[in-house]
């Protein structure tokens, strides 16, 4: 699987810390053809990794990028790509 930088952003945390966001787009190359998913990960070591969500890499990509400008840390990247996922389907 490759893993490719997409964005980067930089939060203040309660305390004062600073939190580095990474976000990354997921490429997975099967005989069907090319798989996408994302993964954030934080400067802290935390790490979240959705895998194959779509076929479509523009699709991936605006979704890495409505993350990051939403500044969606690993403890909520999963929920919020479900309901992103779930509200994209409906339109």
């Amino acid at each position: 699987m490759k893993k490719e930088q997409m964005a980067q952003r930089e939060i203040s945390l309660e305390n004062g810390t600073l939190l580095t966001l990474d976000y990354w787009l997921l490429t997975d190359k099967r005989e069907q053809g090319e798989r996408y998913g994302i993964a954030v990960t934080d400067s802290g070591g935390s790490e979240t990794f959705l895998p194959d969500i779509t076929t479509s890499r523009p699709y991936a990509i605006e979704l890495l990028y409505r993350l990051a400008v939403g500044e969606v840390t690993t403890v909520s990247a999963k929920e919020i790509v479900i309901d992103l996922l779930s509200d994209d389907r409906n339109k």
